[in-house]
């Protein structure tokens, strides 16, 4: 019987049976899972009855062997083409569990007419066409015999939800256990959900059973699988009862499953068709290039709000977001090879390029110090140090539409390592909507429900921009709000005061010292104080001199420094600019010639030439960060980064021209491209504001050696955002994969080394999720006992390496292993030898502490509980006192 989608989805909701109510097929089909479906048996009465071991009468009723004798006795199949019972067993599943699904959603329609003997056999028929003559696989079985990636976006169905009755591991919660059981409707793959995907998934089977729920999924990967398998020869078919794929102790290739990620697997409408995506090609309007391809779109995953993704669950497909802020081209140095400031701004690159080339030239000195000649390799500027990498910092903010919106929006800095061309001469503007695909989250702060996030995103090598051109805009009114928000606004000081003090002073909006504001303003220099020397004895800075590879005798000296500039506009409010600066000095040695003597060359890598920052100067400032107000200065600190841009004289089209205009009047001055400036009569309202701002600052502030204080060290804040950007940079580099653990020791170079005589009471292996949290050589955890007392317990974090040599040092006492084996098999070996040697060992763990700051800002308290941990160096025996 034929059947439209239309008519079905209009009776979605119709559960009415009339008067023809057929309580036990009803009772029949509410048993019926997709595990015991292939015990259906069917009726020649057309009743329905699940039996188990064949144990049904045959004169009665008709089981799965009947109707595969039935079909091969008419030729609908043929056994040698490959449609074995196996064959038939795993199609018979998954048709009598569709048919079972659809009478239950449908009753008034389809019950007891559409799980029939007749619909069975005409279903597997057309079946066996495809699936063995024609040789049309499903995606399915196209990834499990590795002829189709399992990055691929694909719609499956949750068949089952595992485990139903014993876990992984009793100790961990009961989500880290979770396991699934997919379909594409022809062919069923265990998957396992990574942290946060098993969570979310646990809560919301426990309101309500997940089975049956299709889902999309993207940038899945397929574990226990090298060579590919044939779906039918896997454990899930093999085997008589499903289970967790992680509990496995046999043949691991028999076992394989796909590790679902959180950022890019959503739920679907039930109408959604099962399998593999369908892409289609679409031609960019308003395109640049007349001769342009059209592009591969897709449509699943399109949108993801940016508030529901999280630290630690893999690449998002796509977000659409509205980009507010672009900064100019940066540039990142490597940790270990910096010379002078780390992030460098184009305006610094000459300079950086001539600190280069003199390290250079004292590396050569120093190889070739005892070489006469010094012409050979005096002109040699070559060196073997990376070179910056370009990247640029993009406000964005979620525009995706949510019916709910209490649940607050989502925001961000994206980082573009590596732009493009394209991309830099306008194939990204600011205020203009895109979808952007393939991205990783690095770091996120969530104010909880109703609350905003704040997050931190980095490309990778795939990611891309499609434009959302106004035309898919919903309305008129969105359209004029788009347009609106197009524009970048210049505000003056006052206005700055005000709106910082609304929206950030009490924190409605986020966390100050994580999201700061970005203000645009022009104004006019009142007072530059004294530069001031920052202190070099802080952590953070013995820190990047510790992890430095640069050649200690020749290394360049650094100072670092800064200045506060007092400003204000015609508001006649004060504002204070901290502006930071570096200088560095490479000392050159004495040469043996006398007519040559020792010098040193000194740069000085600033902000701005030195006649921008003078008294009197009306400059425009764009993306200056906003650091908080003092209430007793009345002054509003803020903070110059390397994105802001420095512009002394603005353009008409550009936001700053009418208060640029203005501000001069107001000052005096006339500066035109050609004439140059010409001194006109001021303000006199301005003038006296303007004397009097200045006393004040040198009367109430600079003489009471009070200048504007800073909520935090803003070193300590330059570290941390270098050190994020490190972040970024190396989820970049890999593509997203891992990006939860990959670097973690990036931010512990110089850990602290302890020596721990401890003895081991439990050591288990990582598996599943667990292992993504942690550097890749971690294979296991051990429990320690510390002391004489049983309260004294540690956890320590065991390499490969470590795990060997503790199999080593147990050998000594017992009789000798096979130094090859799984990790698995390692621990479970240790354990053995521990549990059957009469006395108890010790063993010296030589340890050091690291720290995944991505783990500290989880929402999850485990993850956050464990984001400082121990991890042993090296390990040695020691004999127990008894």
């Amino acid at each position: 019987m034929k059947i439209s989608l239309t008519t079905l989805i209009g009776l979605h909701d119709d559960h009415s049976l009339g008067g023809a109510c057929e309580l036990p097929r009803l009772q029949v089909l509410n048993s019926i899972t997709a595990e015991n479906a292939i015990k259906m048996c069917f009726g020649r009465d057309g009743s329905l009855i699940l039996s188990s071991d064949e144990s049904y009468d045959r004169a009665l009723f008709i089981g799965p062997r009947e109707l595969y004798g039935q079909l091969r006795a008419g030729n609908h199949i043929v056994k040698k083409t490959g449609a074995t019972f196996v064959w038939f067993l795993n199609h018979y599943r998954w048709i009598v569990w569709k048919l079972a699904a659809m009478e239950r959603v449908f009753p008034r329609l389809l019950l007891a007419k559409y799980l029939t003997k007749d619909q069975v056999l005409k279903q597997m028929s057309h079946r066996y066409q495809r699936d063995v003559n024609d040789a049309q696989r499903s995606i399915v079985k196209k990834i499990l015999q590795r002829d189709a990636s399992s990055l691929s976006c694909m719609v499956l169905c949750i068949a089952a939800v595992l485990p139903s009755n014993s876990a992984v591991d009793q100790e961990l919660p009961a989500c880290w256990n979770m396991a699934l059981v997919l379909t594409d409707g022809w062919y069923s793959v265990y998957a396992v959900p990574d942290a946060p995907l098993a969570a979310v998934l646990w809560k919301l089977h426990a309101k309500s059973s997940l089975v049956g729920t299709k889902f999309a999924t993207w940038n899945a990967s397929l574990q226990n699988s090298t060579e590919g398998i044939d779906p039918l020869d896997c454990a899930i078919v093999r085997e008589s009862e499903w289970r967790n794929p992680l509990m496995a102790d046999d043949d691991q290739t028999q076992w394989p499953y796909l590790q679902l990620r959180y950022n890019s697997t959503r739920r679907v409408r039930f109408d959604t068709r099962l399998g593999v995506e369908k892409l289609h090609f679409v031609t960019p309007v308003n395109s640049r290039h007349r001769k342009q391809q059209p592009q591969v779109s897709f449509s699943l995953l399109k949108s993801v709000p940016l508030k529901s993704l999280e630290v630690g669950g893999g690449m998002v497909r796509s977000v659409r977001v509205r980009v507010a802020r672009i900064s100019p081209v940066l540039h990142l140095q490597s940790k270990e090879w910096t010379l002078g400031p780390r992030i460098l701004c184009e305006e610094q690159l000459p300079l950086y390029f001539q600190l280069r080339s003199e390290y250079a030239q004292a590396v050569m000195r120093k190889k070739h110090r005892h070489d006469d000649r010094a012409d050979d390799w005096s002109s040699d500027d070559q060196i073997d140090v990376p070179l910056p990498i370009p990247f640029i910092k993009v406000d964005v903010e979620c525009t995706h539409s949510s019916s709910n919106e209490d649940q607050g929006i989502g925001c961000g800095i994206l980082t573009i390592w590596r732009p493009s061309e394209d991309l830099l001469s306008g194939g990204l503007r600011e205020g203009v909507e895109y979808f952007a695909s393939s991205l990783t989250v690095n770091w996120k702060l969530d104010g909880g429900r109703g609350q905003d996030a704040f997050l931190r995103l980095s490309s990778t090598k795939h990611s891309c921009f499609e434009e959302m051109h106004e035309e898919s805009l919903a309305n008129n009114e969105t359209k004029d709000t788009w347009q609106t928000q197009r524009q970048r606004v210049c505000v003056d000081v006052q206005q700055g005061t005000m709106d910082y003090r609304a929206n950030f002073e009490d924190g409605v909006n986020g966390r100050r010292n994580e999201r700061r504001p970005k203000i645009d303003v022009c104004v006019c220099v009142v007072l530059v104080a004294a530069r001031e020397t920052q202190d070099a004895s802080s952590s953070s800075t013995k820190k990047q001199v510790e992890v430095s590879l640069l050649d200690p005798a020749i290394k360049p000296q650094e100072s670092r420094y800064f200045e506060h500039v007092f400003v204000t506009d015609q508001s006649c409010h004060l504002m204070s600019i901290r502006v930071s600066g570096m200088e560095v000095s490479m000392s050159k040695k004495k040469s043996n010639s006398p007519l040559k003597r020792s010098s040193s060359s000194s740069f000085i890598f600033r902000r701005g030439t030195k006649n921008i920052w003078k008294e009197g100067a009306i400059l425009c400032l764009s993306g200056l960060e906003v650091s908080h107000y003092d209430e007793q200065l009345r002054v509003l600190d803020c903070v110059l980064v390397e994105s802001t841009q420095i512009v002394s004289y603005p353009s008409k089209r550009s936001p700053f021209w009418d208060r640029f205009q203005l501000l001069q009047r107001e000052a005096g001055i006339s500066t035109t491209r050609n004439t140059g400036s010409q001194i006109l009569p001021t303000s006199t309202n301005f003038a006296k504001e303007f004397t009097q701002l200045k006393k004040y600052v040198e009367r109430d502030i600079l003489r009471m050696d009070f200048v504007p204080s800073q909520e935090c060290s803003e070193h300590h804040v330059e570290v941390v955002e270098q050190e994020r950007l490190t972040q970024d940079l190396q989820a970049h580099e890999e593509g997203g994969e891992h990006a939860t653990v990959e670097g973690v020791d990036e931010l512990t170079k110089t850990p602290n080394h302890l020596c721990w005589d401890a003895r081991v009471v439990k050591i288990m292996p990582l598996v599943g999720s667990n292992m993504f949290m942690f550097p890749r050589d971690v294979v296991a955890f051990a429990c320690v006992n510390m002391g004489t007392d049983d309260t004294a317990f540690r956890t320590v974090y065991l390499t490969r390496e470590i795990i060997l040599s503790m199999q080593a040092l147990l050998q000594e006492a017992g009789a000798p292993d096979g130094a090859t084996g799984t990790n698995t098999a390692f621990v479970q070996s240790i354990t053995d030898k521990l549990k059957e040697q009469n006395s108890d060992h010790s063993f010296r763990f030589e340890v050091r502490q690291s720290t995944n700051e991505r783990l500290i800002n989880s929402w999850k308290p485990w993850e956050r509980l464990h984001a400082s941990y121990w991890m042993a160096v090296s390990v040695a025996a020691i004999p127990t006192v008894k």
